[in-house]
């Protein structure tokens, strides 16, 4: 199934199919917000650390690989 074009995500699954935050996770979501992404996927754990938004994203936290596969239908 194509993504949108404006849809992204961040982060790693490991092999339970949870979610794993990455380093410098807002910098990248700046960056990828920068070149106009604006639904961003990223792990709550990621998102719970730090508060942040960006202005114009939709940031969309997710804590498994179940919970993405809901968002992306």
């Amino acid at each position: 199934k194509p993504l949108p074009d404006d849809f992204i995500a961040i982060g790693e699954i490991g092999l339970a199919g949870e979610c794993r935050t990455v380093g410098s996770l807002e910098q990248r979501v700046r960056e990828c917000a920068r070149i106009g992404f604006t639904k961003i996927m990223v792990p709550k754990r990621g998102i719970e650390r730090k508060k942040f938004q960006v202005d114009g994203v939709q940031l969309l936290p997710v804590g498994n690989i179940f919970e993405s596969l809901k968002i992306l239908k």
